[in-house]
């Protein structure tokens, strides 16, 4: 075989000292293992430089081999040849596999190797983990060990571990660092059922907040997913192979693992079915084949797949070793794919195609539970997150602009605005350094390491920061050499805003309480308020249901707002109105709105990061985008800063130029409107800002009351488009008002008032 391979030079291969004797077993091994000609001749041609540097380590037959060996001399061309490196992983791999390679006796282990191992084993034999979880595991503890200098100090506490968390936390993501919290709270529990451990400090590590489709899906549209698949060039085996994995990833929706996995035992080709093996929902999918899947993957049995091999997966490698193919193969199949399809993608992973799929199938009229049952989604509300792309039954949800009701009344924003009292504002306390001492309080390390923990969490803690800073600023002005915080200057602490509400005192006492259980965890002397001292929460309070005439009238009124040196502060406000009723947005989101966020050609708004992190899309009703590109278009005229960072509402400044509004001023100029309209609630207070998202929920259903639509069947739309964390958030804004009870009684009385009659008997149908 080596003569027709090398048929000048095969005498010299078999002449060499140490693989001369193994060489023709060497080059029948890489051909059946799928090796090409190229590549055995490039072994052959270095095997003269690997003997010379085994013979120099002292290695004189094939008995000396060791795995070492062979590490330590990939190591050492790896730096300097890479070629010879690879002829060497060959040579390897043909020694583990037909002979028996002397395994070197492991290296004595350190104090934190010991760690690993005894944590390693346990995870194995008692907890029966897989392999590769245990793998991770152990190197995540691995690095923590290394963190807290373990070697030199083997202590395990609370301030060490939390230290590593917020180093760990700088470089990782939420979902991310909850898998390395996980690692260490599971081996801080073993070292406290060993006995190593006095307290149970997993029970004191917290688990990062992670909340559920916190961005929309990454899908793309259908038409490029199919430009995509086009751009394969399908006349070769490798280009064949790949075609059919995305193309039947876009087809079922399946995951990278569930494609990779398929045998060829899974294909039943007489009742046409493809069986999926879900290992995420450990669940068995059968899918339709249908006749063009039948004709793809037939064609890739004939023409793409190697047949010499006895291997029953489905997809194989094209490079040598032959083998079945990994699920990081379908991404990089993508991933490379992108630039030679000339396509704007800005995806890097396959799974993208799973979600184009179920938004595809979404918008072509099929069912959430159809979706979801093709996917295999163990829960129904995985599959509402791709509501979130359907923008055009999405874009139903949205009210139409009311028509402007003129109204003589003189407002001004400026009195309005300045006679509000603002309670706690969420200011840096530390810029007021010429009203603090030097001196730092006790409890300002402790207050610092407490915020630090809770961001590196997941958590956006402003408004919890904002009152633990203000009692610090509170201690370092009255009480400079504080040792530790006491009930009664606690009740002192909550004297100075004492004219807030009972719900926000109760709120501010509240994060106060837990950032003393915070330092209460390692020293069980420290003062922790009492929860049954806090005013009650009370009840919520009732929205105030604005109609569109009240709206209207709001909108006529703001021409008479006095701009205060902003000459387009009427129509700003104008246009607030508009967008927080018809599209029942959050104050917060429409502020942090940016011309980026504004999308002219689809008519919607990206809303980002809000409540539960969550980001969302918004379609807009048409005459709520005409309204819109008003505005932007007086905008521009006036010069107003365009570029895409610019936010959509601002206001321009004498002296610091074109800034933002504030929430405390929108609820100062909405107050102030409602008052010169005598609109007030039934305690004779002005309706909150907030009570338009209220409005803009119960007028939508209302809408689908009176349309004769399944409100039933509306609900998840309504859901998606507010941003709620899951449907039983939206009942909240669907209190039973007076309009919406006879609009049910109405449905109800219509579909089944005749069925009983007046003496109370039900009729026979």
């Amino acid at each position: 075989m080596i003569s027709k391979i090398r048929p000048h030079s095969h005498q010299k291969s078999l002449s060499l000292p140490i693989f001369g004797s193994i060489i023709e077993e060497y080059v029948q091994w890489c051909q059946r293992t799928g090796y090409s000609i190229e590549s055995i001749r490039s072994s052959l041609k270095h095997s003269k430089k690997i003997v010379r540097f085994f013979r120099r380590h002292g290695i004189k037959s094939t008995d000396d081999l060791s795995q070492t060996s062979f590490e330590t001399a990939w190591n050492y061309f790896h730096k300097q040849e890479t070629h010879i490196a690879s002829s060497i992983g060959r040579f390897q791999k043909f020694f583990a596999q037909t002979h028996k390679l002397a395994i070197s006796p492991p290296s004595p282990r350190g104090l934190i190797e010991s760690e690993i191992y005894s944590y390693q084993l346990y995870l194995t034999k008692v907890r029966g983990l897989s392999k590769n979880t245990t793998l991770s595991y152990g190197k995540r503890i691995f690095e923590l060990l290394e963190y807290i200098d373990y070697k030199r100090r083997p202590v395990l506490n609370l301030k060490k571990i939390e230290g590593f968390i917020c180093f760990k936390a700088e470089k990782l993501k939420s979902v991310s660092l909850k898998g390395v919290i996980n690692a260490l709270r599971n081996f801080l529990k073993y070292k406290y059922e060993k006995g190593f451990l006095s307290a149970r400090l997993h029970l004191q590590v917290e688990i990062p907040r992670i909340y559920k489709l916190e961005k929309p899906p990454r899908a793309l549209p259908w038409e490029t997913v199919v430009k995509f698949l086009q751009s394969f060039n399908r006349n070769t085996r490798q280009g064949l192979r790949d075609y059919t994995i995305l193309f039947l990833v876009a087809t079922y929706g399946l995951r990278a693992n569930e494609v990779a996995s398929i045998t060829l035992d899974d294909i039943d080709w007489k009742l046409k079915t493809l069986t999926i093996e879900q290992k995420k929902t450990n669940r068995q999918l059968i899918l339709p084949l249908t006749d063009i899947v039948c004709k793809v993957i037939i064609k890739y049995l004939k023409k793409g797949r190697p047949n010499h091999h006895s291997f029953r997966e489905l997809f194989l490698t094209e490079r040598a070793p032959i083998r079945p193919i990994r699920s990081n193969t379908v991404s990089n199949i993508f991933r490379h794919q992108i630039p030679r399809s000339g396509l704007d993608i800005p995806f890097k992973g396959a799974h993208c195609l799973r979600h184009s799929s179920a938004v595809n199938l979404l918008r072509s009229g099929v069912s959430l539970k159809a979706i979801g049952d093709l996917l295999g989604h163990a829960d129904s509300r995985s599959t509402t997150g791709y509501l979130s792309l359907n923008l055009d039954d999405l874009r139903s949800v949205s009210l139409s602009v009311p028509k402007d009701i003129l109204t003589p009344v003189r407002l001004s924003e400026k009195k309005y605005y300045y006679s509000q009292k603002g309670g706690l504002e969420k200011k840096d306390f530390t810029k007021y350094s010429f009203l603090q001492p030097t001196r730092e309080c006790l409890l300002t390390k402790d207050l610092h390491s407490y915020i630090q923990l809770k961001k590196s969490l997941g958590q956006k803690f402003e408004g919890d920061a904002s009152v633990l800073h203000s009692l610090d600023f509170f201690l370092r002005n009255n009480y400079p050499f504080l040792k530790d915080l006491t009930a009664e200057i606690f009740n002192q602490w909550c004297t100075t805003f004492s004219h807030v509400s009972p719900i926000t005192k109760r709120q501010r006492m509240m994060s106060v309480r837990n950032f003393c259980l915070y330092r209460y965890r390692i020293n069980s002397r420290i003062f922790v308020p009492d929860m049954l001292s806090f005013p009650k929460a009370g009840q919520r309070i009732s929205p105030y249901i604005f109609s569109d005439v009240e709206i209207g009238r709001l909108m006529g009124a703001t021409q008479h707002l006095i701009s205060c040196g902003t000459p387009i502060g009427p129509q700003t406000f104008r246009i607030t109105l508009i967008l927080l009723y018809t599209t029942g947005l959050r104050k917060g989101e429409l502020l942090n709105l940016k011309l980026k966020d504004y999308n002219l050609n689809e008519k919607t708004l990206y809303i980002r990061d809000t409540k539960f992190k969550k980001s969302r899309i918004i379609p807009l009703e048409p005459s709520v985008n005409s309204e819109l590109i008003k505005f932007l278009t007086l905008r521009d005229k006036l010069c107003f800063p365009m570029d895409m960072d610019s936010p959509m509402l601002c206001r321009r400044q004498k002296r610091l130029g074109f800034k933002s509004y504030s929430p405390r001023r929108i609820n100062a100029i909405f107050s102030s409107l409602c008052a010169g309209l005598r609109i007030f609630t039934s305690k004779g207070k002005t309706p909150r800002i907030h009570d338009l998202r209220h409005s803009f929920a119960i007028n939508a259903l209302l809408k689908w009351y009176n349309a004769g639509e399944d409100v039933q069947v509306k609900l998840p739309l309504l859901a998606t488009y507010m941003g709620h964390v899951s449907i039983n958030s939206t009942f909240y804004y669907l209190s039973f008002v007076d309009n919406l009870g006879i609009a049910a009684s109405k449905r109800f009385e219509e579909k089944f008032g005749k069925i009983i009659t007046t003496d109370g008997q039900i009729k026979q149908q």
